[in-house]
């Protein structure tokens, strides 16, 4: 939506961007971990972290949350190791895998997809039709 030059930050909902990134967060972790992630998140990492945090919190994606954290964590104690994330064999941390299987445990536990959807139709300025 921003990355693209369409819109700004400012022009979109605060809470459609954070169903967004909490959402990606979930894509790129389960197609290459968190490690993929952090390498396609690139210099939007904080923005992203920030949004997916505000998501998962505020649909009670508790699990999933605590996984998010950990990594954020993680990358501002080792932003070297950071950047050296590609996703794929050789650019992967192994704290980042186990992470991948935290992440994966909680989603087993509470589809994270299911909360968010449960909190979107819960937008009082929301309108849900058939």
């Amino acid at each position: 939506m921003t990355s693209k030059g369409l819109y700004r930050h400012p022009e979109i909902n605060p809470k459609a961007m954070q169903v967004f990134h909490a959402d990606w967060y979930s894509s790129e972790v389960k197609n290459g971990g968190h490690s993929q992630f952090i390498h396609n998140a690139g210099r939007e990492i904080d923005i992203v972290i920030a949004n997916a945090r505000a998501g998962l919190g505020a649909c009670g994606a508790k699990g999933q949350l605590a996984t998010l954290e950990k990594m954020s964590a993680w990358v501002a104690k080792y932003p070297d190791k950071a950047a050296m994330q590609t996703g794929f064999e050789g650019g992967r941390d192994d704290f980042l895998d186990t992470l991948d299987d935290a992440f994966y445990e909680a989603d087993e536990a509470v589809r994270m997809e299911d909360l968010l959807a449960l909190w979107i139709a819960s937008w009082p300025d929301l309108q849900v039709v058939d």
